[in-house]
C-alpha cells in the first residue's frame, strides 16, 4: 500500500461495493446536506492481519444493513476469511493478499445488500 490502511480501506471497499453493485453510488459519513438514505452500512473490520506463520492474512469482519426510516431491523452479518501470500517473503505478495480479501469482503457484503432487496 502507499496510503495508511486507515485510509485505504474504506476507500477500496467502497470502490468494489460500487462495481459489485452496478455503480450503484454509496455515501460515507458525514452525509451531504439534503441527502436522504434509504439503508445504512455498517463495516467493522475485527481482525486483518497476518497470520503468526506469515503464510495466510487473516480477516474478521462484522456489518450490518439497515433501513435508514428503521421500519425492519438491521440485519448483521460476518465473514472469517484466510487469503493466502502467493510469495509471503515478498511485500508485493502482502499488497496483492489485501486487495483480495478487500474484493472478496465487498462481494459478501454485496451480496447481503442485493438479497435484502429482494
Amino acid at each position: 500500500w502507499v496510503e495508511p490502511l486507515r485510509d485505504a480501506i474504506p476507500r477500496v471497499l467502497r470502490e468494489d461495493l460500487m462495481r459489485r453493485m452496478g455503480g450503484q453510488v454509496l455515501w460515507w459519513a458525514p452525509l451531504p446536506p439534503g441527502l436522504v438514505p434509504t439503508r445504512q452500512l455498517r463495516v467493522e473490520l475485527a481482525a486483518f492481519e497476518i497470520s503468526a506463520d506469515g503464510r495466510t492474512l487473516a480477516t474478521h469482519a462484522r456489518w450490518s444493513i439497515a433501513d435508514a426510516r428503521g421500519a425492519r431491523a438491521p440485519e448483521v452479518h460476518e465473514a472469517r476469511l484466510q487469503t493466502p501470500a502467493a510469495a509471503p517473503a515478498e511485500a508485493e505478495s502482502w499488497a496483492v493478499a489485501h486487495r483480495q480479501a478487500l474484493s472478496t469482503l465487498a462481494a459478501r457484503i454485496a451480496a447481503t445488500m442485493v438479497a435484502r432487496e429482494r
